[in-house]
């Protein structure tokens, strides 16, 4: 679905299995996909795409919202398509996508838990194994208000994870929230508080984002809203 003159909304799956809503942005030299999905959804990835009017294998870039695995989980399945892709993510939140530090809400319930079962510790390890065969390199390590290319800008918004970025299309006012946006009655609403690291940052951040005053919002759980 296009809904910008270099943007495109791409539905993966069906609402009642939950789908998710990653975005192409492209400037004639460029394109980008934000989110990859998991790497089971690749196939439907690359028809979605297809439908556009573009192919996988011309993808520039790869952005990550955030570092968990409904996002990052098929990168590495984009890049057998694309192997020249580059792999963009907020500098806070690349040591959790190339598998330095463990996702840190996985380390978080780690944490937390007192005294372990032996299936408990077996859930753990095959978490960790999970979050390891998913790391990949982030190439650019991106800041709040960098550009990426075009009118693409990184807008830092933690909360739902530390290094979460929403990506503004500043010719068409256009927000792509990721996680740190959701829709709830029609009105725009921040992270999940459920699936949140840290809920002040959250609603702090969801603050920033009505700052830009966009006139759509993509969340990646939600789908398009118009705001004005």
């Amino acid at each position: 679905m296009r809904i910008a003159d270099n943007a495109y909304m791409l539905k993966i799956g069906q609402e009642e299995g939950g789908a998710y809503y990653p975005v192409l942005v492209s400037d004639g030299a460029n394109l980008a996909l934000i989110d990859a999905g998991y790497k089971e959804h690749n196939e439907a990835f690359v028809k979605a795409i297809e439908a556009e009017g573009f192919k996988a294998r011309d993808i520039t870039h790869i952005i990550l919202t955030h570092q968990d695995g409904d996002h990052v989980d098929g990168v590495k399945a984009m890049k057998k398509l694309a192997p020249g892709a580059v792999v963009v993510a907020h500098e806070e939140e690349a040591p959790y996508i190339d598998g330095s530090k463990l996702n840190i809400k996985l380390q978080d319930w780690i944490d937390k838990q007192g005294t372990l079962t032996d299936e408990d510790k077996a859930d753990i390890d095959e978490r960790k194994a999970e979050s390891a065969a998913r790391a990949v390199p982030v190439d650019i390590k991106v800041k709040d208000g960098n550009v990426i290319f075009g009118d693409m800008e990184a807008v830092h918004v933690p909360g739902h994870t530390p290094g979460h970025i929403c990506l503004y299309l500043r010719n068409s006012g256009i927000m792509v929230g990721g996680d740190a946006l959701n829709i709830d009655g029609g009105k725009l609403v921040g992270p999940n508080p459920v699936y949140t690291y840290d809920q002040a940052q959250g609603a702090a951040s969801l603050e920033k984002i009505k700052g830009y005053n966009p006139k759509m919002a993509v969340a990646y759980h939600g789908g398009l809203i118009t705001l004005r």
